[in-house]
Order: C-alpha cells, then structure tokens, then sequence
C-alpha cells in the first residue's frame, strides 16, 4: 500500500500531539504488535540531521493499543527548536519480520512563536 499523504502544522513552543490510526483499504486496524513506528522531519528530503526523531516505544511514539493506533508527541522544548518554517517528514513502521513500510508522508509548516 502507498503511503499516505497528509500535511502537519505545527506551533512553535507548543506541544504537538496526533492520534494515527492505520487501517487497511477495507478500513481494518493494522495489528501493531511486536512493531516499531519511527518519524523524522527534516528541512527538505535527504537534508543534513533530522529536525525531530521520534520513535516507539519511548522516544515520542507510544501505542494506544495493538490495533492500529499510535500517538505521536514532540515536546515543547522540540517545536520551539524547530528553526524552519517548512519541512518534510514521514512515518515509517517496522514489523517484527524486519519488513518496513513508509504509511503517511508528507510537509511540515512551523507557526512561530511570539510569546517567549
């Protein structure tokens, strides 16, 4: 399955939270169990160091349930460093089999910040 496409906006010195579900074409909960869900935002494809790396279970990703639904969190302290007003990311999970798959892509706009 291609992966999805789907745009962040993100505030500046605020904590950014998202609730993922990923199903199948006919709308299924994948089963997560056993995998790793891994994300970065960069300045552009390929760029220099990630921005942001999160990954599960203790680095920003965490499984609500083994059916499909994680959450991703980047801190405050890691969207205040976000010096970029645009980006790139992805969302990639790998399963217990070693076999990864890219499910959601997409950019990454940064509202800055005015209160400090």
């Amino acid at each position: 399955m291609s992966a999805g496409k789907y745009n962040f906006e993100i505030e500046a010195g605020a904590t950014f939270t998202r609730t993922i579900t990923y199903k199948d074409s006919e709308d299924t909960a994948i089963d997560l169990t056993g995998a790793d869900v891994r994300m970065q935002i960069r300045d552009s494809y390929g760029e220099g160091d990630p921005l942001v790396s999160l990954s599960s279970p203790s680095s920003g990703i965490t499984f609500t349930s083994n059916t499909g639904e994680f959450v991703i969190t980047i801190t405050a302290t890691q969207t205040d460093n976000l010096n970029v007003r645009q980006g790139v990311y992805d969302i990639e999970i790998e399963y217990q089999s070693g076999t990864v798959e890219r499910v959601l892509e997409g950019r990454v706009k940064v509202s800055p910040q005015v209160t400090l």
